[in-house]
């Protein structure tokens, strides 16, 4: 809520979705994006102001403004988020706000956690900004080919793009050596 506060002030017009678990709802200014279309007849999807949709819990918060480029935005939020906040962007329209130790790269550490997995056994694929956490946690990160700049720069490698099986040919080529990482890859 504060947060909110804080981005009306300075980004006059911002509209804002709220996720809570799986629940979810939007201010009516907001405007739902191309990429997901049925949340726009969705009748689970609340309407309300943002302030009023978080008083149930906050899993994520997603920020968008029509007059403000995305890296603006971003900038803009994670000002006024500080360290309290882990912001980012997926690539959309908007920018996406989690609690500060929120991340992919912490899902999947537990989740390697509960199956006995080491990060070095782990190949992970990204293409935006939210997923450096994760590729920078597993043992080897692997960019798609149509990747953020950001990305591609973070990645052991860069594979082809999803719509050319970028993550198919990284797979078969690892089956294909007994799926052992690179010796630079063997973080203990």
């Amino acid at each position: 809520a504060p947060l909110i506060r804080r981005l009306r002030e300075a980004l006059p017009g911002v509209a804002f979705m709220v996720e809570a678990g799986l629940q979810y709802g939007c201010e009516p200014g907001y405007a739902v994006p191309s990429e997901h279309p049925h949340d726009r007849d969705d009748p689970r999807m609340r309407r309300d102001d943002a302030l009023l949709l978080c008083r149930d819990g906050v899993s994520k918060l997603i920020v968008q403004h029509a007059a403000h480029a995305i890296e603006d935005l971003l900038r803009v939020v994670q000002e006024h988020a500080g360290s309290l906040a882990s912001v980012t962007h997926s690539g959309s329209e908007f920018v996406e706000v989690a609690a500060s130790s929120v991340s992919k790269a912490l899902a999947l550490q537990l989740y390697c956690g509960e199956h006995g997995i080491r990060a070095r056994e782990v190949i992970a694929f990204g293409d935006m900004p939210n997923d450096l956490p994760m590729l920078g946690w597993a043992g080897y990160g692997v960019a798609m080919g149509n990747a953020h700049p950001e990305v591609r720069a973070a990645a052991h490698e860069v594979t082809a793009t999803n719509d050319e099986d970028g993550v198919a040919l990284v797979l078969e080529r690892f089956e294909s050596a007994g799926y052992a990482l690179p010796p630079e890859c063997d973080r203990a």
